[in-house]
């Protein structure tokens, strides 16, 4: 079965209702040599991604990022410098079965976005050559847990509000979120696209966030952000590693 004919019986919801519910882990394609760095980024050809900028090898783009040991990338990473959140609610007569089938299609996406390989069917490979320590992290809600037909665990539940906040309905709770951070905002704006096109047959856009932080390189991992106003938010995050 050629890969085209394999992304058509998959999309068709045929697959048998087997496999992994959550596209966690995804792999990254191999390539020249890897060499990790504390962040979790990794530099072309035995060159760290740090090393590499401070060289001028001309390597900032090329950088991947490793899915790791068993987390989803985007979780223990130093945070890219973009990020887009896109929320999904599934359509209504979406089946187990079709959900499964979606997973291992944005998996399999997911992979090929983050180690800069075009996606099946990319009218703009392109624009994705660069992966610039690309990462895709896939969140589930309650709705998408019992649509494959578990149990929703207790702890899966919107966080509580505090007295002060006046929370509006339609930023909150979806059955799917994406969160998609990269280093180059051309690159970010290809993988949402891309990922949209996966996603639409399944479900409907619920909400969008998008946001940036500190260029790459211009303060070390870990640095406590500034808003547009100045101000330092007050909290602090883990370190990747720790």
């Amino acid at each position: 079965m050629t890969d085209t004919d394999r992304r058509s019986f998959l999309r068709g919801g045929l697959i048998a209702a087997t496999g992994a519910a959550a596209g966690a882990a995804v792999g990254v394609a191999g390539g020249a040599a890897l060499v990790r760095d504390d962040g979790g980024r990794v530099g072309a050809s035995g060159t760290s991604a740090g090393d590499a900028e401070a060289s001028g090898s001309g390597a900032f783009g090329t950088e991947t990022v490793s899915a790791g040991s068993g987390r989803q990338p985007g979780v223990d990473t130093a945070p890219g410098a973009h990020a887009i959140f896109r929320a999904y609610n599934l359509k209504d007569g979406v089946s187990a079965s079709k959900i499964k089938g979606w997973l291992m299609l944005l998996s399999d996406d997911i992979a090929r976005l983050m180690s800069g390989r075009p996606v099946l069917a990319d009218v703009e490979p392109e624009l994705g050559a660069d992966p610039s320590s690309l990462t895709v992290t896939l969140g589930f809600g309650p709705g998408m847990v019992s649509g494959l037909g578990a149990s929703v665990p207790s702890w899966l539940a919107p966080l509580p509000k505090y007295r002060i906040d006046r929370l509006e309905k339609r930023w909150g709770q979806a059955d799917l979120v994406l969160q998609i951070t990269c280093d180059d905002p051309l690159t970010l704006a290809h993988a949402d696209r891309v990922l949209q096109r996966e996603c639409a047959p399944f479900g409907e856009v619920a909400w969008v966030q998008e946001g940036f932080r500190y260029a790459r390189g211009s303060r070390p991992d870990g640095t406590t952000m500034r808003n547009l106003f100045g101000q330092v938010d007050g909290t602090t995050n883990p370190r990747p590693g720790t």
